[in-house]
């Protein structure tokens, strides 16, 4: 594995564009959560590739990649977590015994279940603070890595290639907070019209549809 990785970065620093579109097709199938630090600094740098735009939308795809892994890493963690058990009391006085002790024991079967509704409580917060630990996560993930203004950067690339697969890590991200990405709304009703205006180039045309993958 650690052979397999040192191939791997070294080729993505490597000078020559084909041994790095070879090492970003790899990653993307083999891609795990627990390679994700060694690859990710070289993935960010590759989105400023100016020698050419196959590369910076082939680290676009893997950092999709990589956000998927992220999610994914995140739902098990979640369905791992045990479900609460509710407690509950169904203990009633008897009425066969003297009213001191049907008192004495009513008065402390009141204070277990107040008790017991405590320790609820307290289950319930710490699982809600977990709930939020978890869903932070990504979000953390996102913001660390500055992965939102990084994909700005890639939506407003000059190639196509790079801009529509920009697009679909922002529909992802976008899902997760779509308040943080109303601002670019001009930008993405201006990518619309140039496609309905067939003003990309006829690779993007299925059927003389205009990139309908893109709509």
């Amino acid at each position: 594995m650690l052979l397999l990785i040192n191939t791997i970065q070294k080729d993505l620093g490597s000078p020559n564009v084909l041994n790095i579109q070879a090492a970003l097709h790899c990653l993307s199938r083999l891609l795990t959560s627990e390679l994700l630090p060694a690859f990710l600094p070289s993935l960010f740098s590759l989105l400023q590739h100016h020698a050419n735009a196959c590369v910076r939308k082939k680290a676009v795809m893997c950092i999709h990649k990589a956000l998927d892994l992220k999610e994914k890493e995140q739902s098990l963690l979640h369905s791992s977590l045990p479900s609460s058990s509710v407690k509950k009391t169904s203990l009633k006085p008897s009425s066969s015994l003297p009213s001191s002790r049907r008192r004495d024991r009513s008065s402390s079967l009141r204070k277990r279940r107040e008790g017991d509704h405590t320790e609820d409580e307290e289950e319930e917060e710490e699982e809600e603070e977990e709930e939020e630990e978890e869903t932070d996560s990504v979000e953390d993930f996102i913001a660390t890595e500055g992965l939102r203004e990084k994909m700005r950067r890639a939506l407003c690339d000059p190639d196509p290639s790079v801009m529509s697969a920009s697009l679909h890590v922002i529909h992802r991200l976008a899902k997760r907070r779509v308040s943080q990405w109303i601002d670019i709304l001009p930008s993405l009703i201006s990518i619309l019209k140039q496609i309905l205006e067939r003003k990309l180039p006829r690779d993007y045309e299925y059927h003389r549809i205009p990139a309908p993958w893109l709509q």
